[in-house]
């Protein structure tokens, strides 16, 4: 076997592993001729947990092992991203992501959700919630995007320097995006990392245009309109959205909370998994 492949069957191995651990199964819908994977585990109130740019749906697997003792988690890989079919670069905003969410929604028949979403996946549940409130029961926002100052070191960065951190052309480069994103690193283990760097670098041009289109739709002031119970937990040490920005992001909210989580990056589900679990177990039992 190649080497390539032997290390993606080992990423593949290891992936399966940790969806057995955190007891979530895998399934799939279409919606609107693209395949939209997913994770899920458990009954109750249904939770629907959105990952970030690049990222995928295994980034919620150790928070919704822990939530779903008393829900229903689904956790999809977006459209453009995981192991979802791939997108049109025009329809890797928000406005679009939270489009096929929708329909991925309709298709599961679920009742009104809490939806919680990171980065990037919380402006695609920013969308949600005011293009199709009904079904959204509340709304998490974790380090999700939002107004755009004060600006954070990653911003700062790409306009003194040019590029992008969160798109890396080498493996030397993803290695150095995961300083930026995380302040406590996980320990994930070499070849999955490796596998990983390689996957993204082979997509760099695509993520790339992608992130354009990002920067150039998003219109962060459409949240005002949100009515849902919000909750915005964000770490304190994130190089990618400034700190600061959450507490615009929740001033402009009308029913919302804070939660700032000390020694903490741009991925809490990763970093502080139980913690985050317990501020949104908590917040959902009280809407």
């Amino acid at each position: 076997m190649a080497p390539g492949r032997f290390q993606e069957f080992q990423h593949r191995a290891l992936q399966g592993l940790v969806h057995r651990i955190s007891r979530l199964r895998r399934d799939s819908v279409v919606v609107r001729g693209h395949t939209m994977p997913y994770l899920t585990a458990g009954s109750g109130p249904p939770v629907v947990l959105l990952h970030g740019f690049a990222d995928q749906k295994e980034t919620w697997s150790l928070v919704g092992r822990i939530l779903s003792a008393q829900h229903r988690i689904i956790a999809p890989d977006l459209p453009g991203f995981g192991a979802a079919d791939r997108i049109r670069p025009e329809e890797a905003g928000t406005a679009a992501l939270a489009d096929y969410l929708a329909g991925f929604l309709e298709a599961l028949d679920l009742a009104p959700a809490h939806v919680v979403g990171n980065s990037m996946g919380g402006g695609v549940a920013q969308r949600l919630a005011t293009g199709w409130p009904e079904r959204v029961r509340t709304l998490s926002l974790v380090c999700s995007m939002g107004p755009p100052l004060p600006k954070s070191q990653f911003t700062v960065h790409r306009e003194e320097r040019g590029g992008n951190v969160l798109v890396p052309e080498t493996v030397e480069e993803y290695m150095a995006m995961l300083e930026w994103v995380f302040e406590r690193k996980p320990p994930f283990p070499g070849v999955v990392l490796r596998h990983m760097a390689r996957r993204q670098v082979e997509r760099a041009a695509e993520f790339r245009a992608y992130f354009q289109t990002l920067e150039d739709e998003w219109d962060w002031e459409h949240v005002e309109r949100a009515t849902q119970p919000t909750l915005v937990v964000q770490g304190r040490r994130d190089r990618v959205i400034h700190p600061a920005m959450a507490r615009g992001l929740a001033d402009a909210l009308p029913d919302s909370q804070l939660v700032m989580l000390a020694g903490t990056g741009h991925a809490p589900q990763w970093e502080k998994p139980a913690e985050t679990a317990r501020i949104l177990r908590v917040f959902f039992a009280a809407h």
